[in-house]
């Protein structure tokens, strides 16, 4: 028959390996967000530069604010 003592120990076993399994579990979950954010984070460079390399092709990174201002209100009005 186990005493007292001995089914404690028992039971802090237990709760060492669920804590364990926990730990790895939400290691391995952040892990996965980390790599998700980085390959993000590597295509919205990606999609920054070729959005300057596409203004210095058609000439709009010359624009100043007021030129490009101009260009959207006349969008939004139709000219």
């Amino acid at each position: 028959m186990k005493n007292a003592g001995s089914v404690y120990e028992g039971g802090g076993l237990v709760v060492e390996l669920k804590i364990t399994y926990i730990l790895k579990t939400m290691k391995n979950k952040f892990e996965a967000n980390i790599a998700q954010s980085k390959m993000q984070s590597e295509k919205m460079l990606k999609t920054m530069q070729q959005l300057s390399a596409d203004a210095v092709y058609t000439g709009a990174f010359e624009m100043s604010l007021d030129a490009i201002n101009a260009e959207i209100e006349a969008v939004r009005n139709g000219l």
